[in-house]
């Protein structure tokens, strides 16, 4: 982990602590080395740097190709390892990148659902997530995250602002949509135990 990150990452975890209450659970889950995916549910912008924040990791993140259009914004989610996303098509290009990162042993944030969801349900997941970690052949730790769409509430402590990672889940030789399926359900769980 570079140092620049590694005191990025220790500040915001700081004021995530201190301004927001933040309640992490399971984080020994992530495995400290190798390739592996982090799949989280998706409710606010918020939700990559915190995320990230309380990783042991340095994590890598798709990022929907609109972030980049802005140069200064773009050139901060780049430092953060973010990589351009086509969200209405498959793209070749972004996938063929996550596996290659996850094959060279980096840990990769992804957000199965494609986009953020509002009031607190999970959405339908696209079949990305499932595909990637088949094809390089990686575990996949399930994540949620509750009330970054609340950051007002968690401040004032009204809603406590919560990060649950689950055990790592390992793909089979099933099908990749199946392996979706299982990781979004292994989401909920989180979720309902929160």
């Amino acid at each position: 982990m570079s140092t620049y990150y590694w005191l990025s990452q220790l500040f915001l975890r700081l004021v995530l602590w201190i301004a927001f209450g933040l309640k992490v659970k399971g984080r020994e889950n992530i495995p400290p080395r190798g390739g592996v995916i982090i799949a989280a549910n998706h409710i606010s912008l918020a939700d990559p740097p915190f995320i990230g924040a309380v990783c042991r990791r340095e994590p890598y993140y798709l990022a929907k190709e609109e972030l980049f259009r802005q140069k200064v914004f773009a050139a901060l989610i780049k430092a953060y390892h973010a990589f351009p996303l086509k969200r209405n098509r498959i793209s070749k290009e972004a996938i063929g990148w996550a596996i290659k990162l996850l094959r060279s042993g980096h840990a990769l944030l992804l957000f199965p659902e494609g986009g953020r969801q509002r009031g607190g349900k999970l959405g339908k997941a696209r079949s990305g997530v499932g595909l990637i970690a088949l094809k390089a052949s990686v575990p996949v730790v399930p994540a949620f995250i509750k009330n970054s769409d609340h950051l007002g509430q968690a401040l004032l402590r009204r809603r406590r602002l919560l990060i649950s990672f689950g055990q790592p889940l390992r793909p089979g030789r099933g099908d990749y949509r199946d392996f979706t399926k299982e990781i979004m359900k292994k989401i909920g769980e989180l979720r309902d135990s929160s």
